[in-house]
């Protein structure tokens, strides 16, 4: 893989939420209870799922709840739950962590689209704004500071894809 992979970069940073998450409950363990521990981990998941795409931040809570079990709830060091009230903790954080990795990667996709929405001066029903092909474009808006790039295929007319990059003060 090329270390300019874009995979490679979003699982190193899959990796380095979960080793600050466990960092900090080792630091914090003597200090806090299993919950508090748990909502560390809890809250890498809401950063991964900010800035990731949904499958990483899926795997980033499955992750959470692997080195949650792991590192912190007895018998440390395996993935055995002896008591029942862990084994709920580990459930209701597993739980907590997608459903906030879905809302939280819809709250980015829907940003993205009224960022474009902005820089192009296009809304719904709308005939006046940005420069339009007529058709039905399906396809990606990526924001990545004050640049937006769509891709898409214009499928109704030619099946051609269209490729727009701007920049925005």
């Amino acid at each position: 893989m090329n270390a300019n992979s874009p995979v490679l970069r979003r699982v190193v940073e899959v990796v380095v939420l979960l080793l600050l998450a466990t960092g900090l409950n080792v630091l914090l363990d003597s200090r806090v209870m299993l919950a508090s521990q748990a909502m560390l981990y809890v809250l890498a998941v809401v950063v991964a799922a900010y800035r990731l795409p949904l499958l990483d931040s899926v795997l980033t809570a499955i992750g959470s709840v692997m080195a949650l079990n792991f590192f912190f709830i007895p018998p440390r060091w395996t993935f055995e739950v002896e008591r029942r009230d862990h084994l709920i903790v580990l459930a209701a954080m597993l739980v907590v962590a997608l459903v906030i990795s879905r809302l939280a990667n819809g709250l980015r996709r829907e940003t993205e689209l009224v960022t474009f929405r902005r820089v192009t001066r296009w809304a719904p029903g709308e005939s006046r704004g940005g420069a339009r092909v007529p058709g039905n474009h399906y396809g990606v808006v990526i924001s990545r500071l004050n640049w937006i790039y769509f891709s898409a295929l214009n499928s109704r007319q030619t099946s051609e894809p269209s490729i727009v990059a701007m920049q925005w003060a």
